[in-house]
């Protein structure tokens, strides 16, 4: 059990890197690069962001995939059970309660990401594809929506440390 359970501990914290590094890619390099004050810049930057967008859905997706699939894997090697759940021994306990905070933060997580890649994103590119009746109007709403998804960006980051280091707290025993 040790060995798979340290390759699925593994396979976690692998997914955990692919998820929090590529929103520090995305954040700290293609955006800022792609928000030079150049109208080369400003023609075909919306339409790369969007499809970079895209590309990445499927890894993010698939990381968080990943981390649900290990991390049920992983407690269930920890000798938890459906029952557990169930029952609500799951969540008693300081390794519980400190279980109950991730799984909060992963809920919110969640929540956001989802609120963007259905509403905000969707929006954000229909806005800037379509012409502008109101370039004004729509100057002001591509700024706004702007502003949400990069807040929303800093917020899932934000998250998923804090998810991250009650991953730590977990996996070492240091919840007590």
């Amino acid at each position: 059990m040790n060995a798979l359970y340290t390759l699925s501990l593994w396979l976690h914290i692998v997914a955990a890197g692919v998820w929090i590094g590529s929103m520090v890619f995305l954040g700290a390099a293609v955006t800022p690069a792609l928000r030079r004050p150049d109208p080369d810049y400003e023609r075909v930057a919306p339409r790369l962001l969007e499809e970079i967008g895209l590309r990445y859905r499927a890894v993010g997706w698939g990381s968080l995939a990943l981390l649900l699939l290990t991390g049920i894997f992983n407690l269930g090697l920890r000798g938890y059970g459906w029952a557990d759940l169930w029952e609500g021994t799951l969540f008693a306990g300081p390794f519980g309660r400190a279980l109950l905070w991730k799984l909060a933060w992963v809920a919110l997580l969640v929540a956001i990401t989802l609120w963007h890649d259905v509403r905000v994103g969707p929006r954000a590119a229909a806005l800037l594809r379509s012409p502008p009746p109101d370039p004004e109007a729509h100057r002001r709403e591509r700024e706004r929506l702007r502003r949400l998804a990069a807040g929303m960006g800093w917020a899932m980051l934000l998250l998923s440390l804090a998810i991250a280091y009650w991953g730590v707290l977990l996996a070492r025993g240091g919840f007590l």
